[in-house]
């Protein structure tokens, strides 16, 4: 059984066991979250409330990325459309490059993923295996359905801030890459 929650000074924050829980609305739900300090929950709180004052607090999705992955696969159109061979290889990359990184390695859902954990799939992409690297431009190519899948989650509210940014990209060999 979880530890009695007691009041505080602040409105809407709690003291439970060694931690402080807050509660704020979205969506005309109630929601809470714990920091490990009062100060810490009051800054939470506060941030948390306004950017739903702003429109930009989201709930957070429970999907993992294979399965938003998939469903987006199937209905994405791109800006002018594509061939369906396109469709095709971007089912194969997702499943071949991403998928086993963000669900089996991570275990994230879409809402999760960090633009951090998105540079760390570019260094997974650019390792060595069996003693061969791939090239530059089929990282870009495999990075490419992934940026997108994490922008159409990001319209529609199911995804984190930015984490399609494409800073993680390498640069092409020759112009400060490997030679």
């Amino acid at each position: 059984m979880a530890a009695p929650m007691e009041k505080t000074k602040w409105p809407g924050i709690f003291k439970r066991g060694g931690r402080y829980v807050f509660s704020y609305r979205l969506n005309g739900k109630q929601r809470w979250a714990s920091t490990r300090t009062a100060k810490q929950a009051r800054e939470l709180k506060r941030a948390r409330e306004a950017a739903r004052d702003a429109g930009e607090l989201h709930e957070q999705s429970r999907v993992s990325f294979r399965e938003y992955a998939e469903e987006w696969v199937e209905r994405h159109y791109g800006r002018r459309g594509f061939r369906e061979s396109t469709r095709d290889d971007y089912r194969r990359d997702l499943r071949r490059y991403a998928f086993p990184f963000f669900d089996e390695r991570l275990g994230r859902t879409v809402s999760q993923v960090t633009p951090r954990d998105v540079a760390n799939f570019v260094a997974y992409l650019c390792e060595e295996r069996d003693g061969k690297r791939l090239a530059d431009a089929s990282v870009r190519r495999i990075l490419a359905p992934v940026r997108s899948c994490f922008a159409t989650a990001v319209r529609e509210g199911s995804g984190p801030a930015q984490p399609r940014d494409g800073r993680g990209a390498p640069a092409p060999r020759g112009r400060g890459g490997e030679s």
